[in-house]
């Protein structure tokens, strides 16, 4: 069967062993992208791998998790380019779309991305430079309410953790802006989110089983 979507995987607290199931249970029809700590998941099918923050990747390049699965074929992304060299990954040049750090959307060029200040927006950019038009996002929570977690692993180690502007109800909403730039029709994409509270509800909300098996 060829390939119809991409699944966008981030790292919010949406993507439980369920979603990961179900992931897995898609692969034949359906590319992976993932970010970060996503890697972790050894259990999780992952086709091309991104991570912005060179602090992230000195810190969890040399993982022995990433190793093996760099062996089997993943392919890794960042936009820096000394950490590109150093470790051997894939280079893409990002910039700022609309002046120093301001985002004015995603980038129509495919030789470079556009910034979005964190992993979730920028592994969009990517896919959508790599021709892919078609994206089901999951761990694309943008909110943590007080006292509940980020992310599905708990926290980043002290010195990789960035703190988010937030609204009243621990919405993220400096990374909300962004999201908010992005104009699928304009852009030719279709994007559907389903992280299952997640406070980015501009594209639609839905199931993430129900929308996988929808294209079967």
């Amino acid at each position: 069967m060829s390939v119809t979507r991409t699944i966008l995987v981030g790292t919010g607290p949406s993507l439980t062993p369920e979603a990961i199931r179900t992931i897995n249970a898609h692969i034949d029809e359906n590319l992976v992208y993932a970010m970060n700590n996503a890697f972790l998941i050894e259990e999780l099918h992952i086709d091309t791998f991104f991570a912005c923050n060179p602090a992230w990747w000195r810190h969890y390049g040399g993982h022995p998790l990433m190793k093996r699965r760099r062996e089997r074929g993943m392919q890794c992304w960042t936009w820096d380019r000394k950490t590109a060299g150093a470790l051997g990954i894939n280079w893409i040049e990002g910039r700022w779309s609309g002046g120093k750090r301001n985002v004015t959307s995603l980038s129509r060029d495919p030789g470079f991305i556009h910034y979005g200040h964190g992993s979730g927006y920028e592994t969009l950019g990517l896919a959508y430079a790599h021709g892919l038009r078609d994206f089901v996002l999951i761990g694309y929570d943008l909110r943590y309410p007080p006292g509940s977690a980020r992310h599905f692993f708990g926290e980043y180690p002290a010195p990789l953790q960035h703190w988010p502007k937030t609204g009243p109800a621990g919405e993220m909403t400096g990374l909300l802006d962004c999201y908010d730039t992005i104009d699928p029709a304009s852009l030719g994409i279709k994007i559907i989110n389903c992280s299952p509270g997640s406070a980015l509800t501009r594209f639609g909300l839905a199931d993430l089983h129900e929308e996988l098996s929808r294209c079967e």
